[in-house]
């Protein structure tokens, strides 16, 4: 739902947090029926959206997530032998 209301406003002083009023106006328009706890949670994922687009301004910012390493043969024969 955050990408599709948009994760965050454009405003005159640049991007901020998206609003409640902004999040209703989505979704009366979507005819959708929000609970309070998710129009909260919407706005703060807005607000973490911006600080992690802000941090990653800066070229050696690590991303986001954790790339996972495939196990190698032997941690899975080990892994099975456990098992089994």
């Amino acid at each position: 739902m955050l990408l599709e209301v948009g994760p965050a406003m454009d405003t005159p002083m640049g991007r901020a947090t998206l609003s409640f009023s902004e999040i209703d106006a989505w979704a009366r328009r979507t005819a959708r029926s929000l609970q309070p706890w998710e129009a909260q949670f919407l706005k703060r994922l807005s607000s973490e959206y911006l600080a992690q687009f802000s941090i990653s301004s800066d070229p050696n910012c690590p991303p986001p997530w954790r790339v996972l390493s495939a196990p190698s043969k032997d941690e899975l024969d080990r892994k099975i032998d456990a098992l089994l």
